[in-house]
């Protein structure tokens, strides 16, 4: 794969703002990128390669509606500080200045603001671009944010189709490597665990769609992340021929057609492939090209072949998935039948000790006629003597063990010492607690990860929205050089179960944030918080 420099100032739909933005970071220059577009002015600042700060004069990404949007800061908050604001003085350091605002959140509240000036940038298909060469500002804070972490994270979100065609054609088979650039950067992205499952799989032999069918990922997804890392420089992208689709022939038989090697036309590839024949046998006619359709959404990446492939794979993870659930049901059913037994055998009237003294005592003893008030009774316990000796001989049954109940769900939550502790704000033992009871569970279990906090605040407010508060829980995490906690919430034996309680179980505003609640397993979990 070939990058080529796009030059310092250009317009965007010859060349698209990853392009611009890996050539900055490639050569590794200091200035200021000026995007506009209509009214709209967006300057990246970039120190070494490094995004250092971001401004914008959109309303959407003015610093105070970024801290609204993030709940860090309220709206009377900001029209207070607004009121207050003063022409040699920052809104951030009013900001701090009142109160409403740490230093800490002054500064995560900045590269919240960096990344939403990007993620706009990065869904603009035109307007100019100049970059202005130079030292920066002397009233611009480097924020030092990595810009590859930006340009994968938002290239894999927002890059087009047809960008991504440029640099991977349609008839080429795509294999890259990591180079060492990209161990060298990698400590400090910060990527969601799917970028990481296409880093382990780019081993220089996989393709794209074989990295797809055993990540389970779409595969126009890894393509994105192929081609960032590309132009970035941090992988070595190689093409090669794709080879020509296979087409399926018809049994032959009394009407079948000869087919002649010197035809001309082959008929569209989507609808040879789409013929259902039981058990085709491929077929390579020699001397003929596959014809590729102009219409096909990003074609080849996903051939029928492979898609068959993942279909029948998906099904059989479903199959699994449902004879998982109908043994662990029957299971269950089992053995809650057996504890109901034997509590009912528990419960059932059996012979007691009180009962026996009734004739054993009584016929063994000749010398009690002396007192006067049993004489009444010796009639009857004569003429009963000869009958009842042999039943008292036998020995009680022993008495019923209490019912046993065998537990099939693994716990759902720390328990109420993590929720006691996150309420007295002592987040630091909360998560040591959560830390120790999570590496005790089994690492395939699955739970959900709900959101990244850097506030005692907002764990609290997480901890509001949920339906069972002891089933939440805290991993420390170091974001950016500030103390972070990762929240999670519950654990559970299949991932199904989990999505299930994700819907339920957590509020609508956690489930609309932008980065919403995920099904993730306690090995991610605890990866991504670094443990």
């Amino acid at each position: 794969m070939q990058f080529t420099p796009p030059p310092d100032h250009g317009t965007l739909d010859a060349y698209y703002i990853a392009d611009v933005l890996a050539a900055l970071y490639r050569s590794g220059r200091t200035g200021a990128l000026r995007v506009e577009r209509g009214v709209f002015l967006k300057t990246l600042y970039v120190q070494d390669g490094q995004v250092a700060y971001a401004s914008s004069n959109a309303q959407s990404d003015r610093l105070g509606e970024v801290l609204i949007r993030h709940g860090l800061l309220t709206p009377e908050q900001l029209d207070d500080a607004m009121k207050r604001l003063q022409p040699d003085v920052s809104l951030g350091k009013i900001l701090v200045q009142l109160g409403y605002l740490s230093p800490k959140e002054l500064v995560q509240g900045a590269h919240l603001q960096v990344t939403a000036v990007v993620d706009s940038l990065f869904q603009w298909t035109e307007g100019t671009y100049h970059f202005m060469e130079g030292p920066l500002p002397k009233q611009v804070v480097n924020l030092h944010i990595p810009l590859p972490a930006l340009v994968l994270e938002h290239t894999a979100r927002h890059a087009p189709v047809a960008w991504v065609r440029r640099y991977l054609p349609e008839d080429q088979e795509a294999r890259a490597s990591l180079l060492e650039a990209f161990y060298r950067v990698q400590p400090e992205m910060n990527l969601p665990s799917n970028f990481e499952e296409v880093f382990t799989w780019l081993d220089g032999r996989s393709t794209v769609e074989e990295i797809a069918a055993q990540t389970g990922l779409e595969a126009f997804f890894v393509a994105k992340v192929i081609v960032g890392l590309g132009i970035l420089g941090l992988a070595e992208v190689t093409l090669t021929p794709r080879p020509a689709p296979t087409l399926e022939t018809a049994p032959a038989g009394p009407e079948a057609l000869p087919v002649s090697p010197t035809t001309e036309a082959v008929p569209e590839p989507t609808e040879t492939l789409s013929v259902e024949a039981p058990e085709p046998e491929p077929t390579t006619p020699s001397g003929e090209a596959p014809v590729p359709s102009p219409t096909r959404p990003f074609a080849g990446v996903v051939t029928v072949p492979q898609r068959r492939y993942r279909q029948r794979m998906a099904a059989a993870a479903r199959l699994r998935r449902l004879a998982i659930a109908v043994f662990l049901t029957v299971l269950a059913v089992g053995l809650s039948g057996l504890a109901l037994w034997l509590w009912l055998q528990g419960r059932s009237p059996q012979p007691t000790p009180l009962e026996v003294p009734v004739t054993r005592p009584l016929p063994s003893s000749p010398p009690a006629p002396t007192p006067p008030a049993p004489s009444p009774e010796k009639p009857p316990m004569p003429s009963s003597a000869p009958s009842p000796p042999s039943p008292p001989v036998e020995s009680p049954p022993p008495t019923p063990s209490p019912p046993v109940t065998v537990e099939t769900r693994m716990p759902a939550g720390p328990g109420p010492e993590v929720t006691r502790l996150i309420e007295q704000k002592d987040l630091p033992a909360a998560a040591r607690r959560s830390s120790e009871w999570l590496r005790r569970q089994d690492p395939q279990a699955w739970t959900v990860q709900v959101e990244l906090a850097c506030r005692s605040e907002t764990v609290l407010q997480a901890l509001r929205q949920v339906r069972n508060p002891e089933q939440m829980y805290i991993l420390p995490k170091s974001f950016r050089g500030q103390s972070c906690y990762v929240v999670g919430y519950g654990l559970f034996q299949d991932p199904s179960a989990a999505e299930e309680v994700r819907q339920t179980h957590l509020s609508e505003e956690l489930l609309r944030q932008p980065s919403p609640p995920r099904v993730v397993s306690v090995r991610q979990l605890l990866r991504i918080a670094g443990e």
